[in-house]
């Protein structure tokens, strides 16, 4: 039962998002779901990352393309799992220095 209620939770979040925003589903080219990070060990001798969600649900309940697995992705290529973290600070530095400068 708490599994179905799940499920309908999350329909309804995005559903309510969309709607806030004025979207629907068609506007947006894709959700990224990378899931709940359970245990991250990027460095040693047998690096891993252990996320919970599942992409193939996503999909069901918003019929829509969805990206993930980014964390054992960038850990592949030699990355600490996190490589979404440098597009932040970017992000953050511009807008920090546009309410600084103006």
């Amino acid at each position: 039962m708490a599994h179905i209620n799940n499920v309908i939770k999350i329909k309804s979040l995005s559903y309510n998002l969309l709607k806030q925003k004025l979207l629907s589903a068609t506007d947006i080219t894709a959700i990224g779901c990378h899931g709940q990070t359970v245990c991250h060990q990027p460095t040693g001798q047998r690096p891993f990352t252990l996320q919970l969600g599942d992409n193939n649900r996503v999909i069901a309940l918003r019929n829509m393309t969805v990206v993930g697995d980014f964390r054992r992705r960038d850990m592949v290529y030699g990355g600490q799992g996190a490589p979404l973290v440098l597009l932040f600070i970017i992000i953050y530095l511009v807008i920090l220095i546009k309410i600084v400068l103006f």
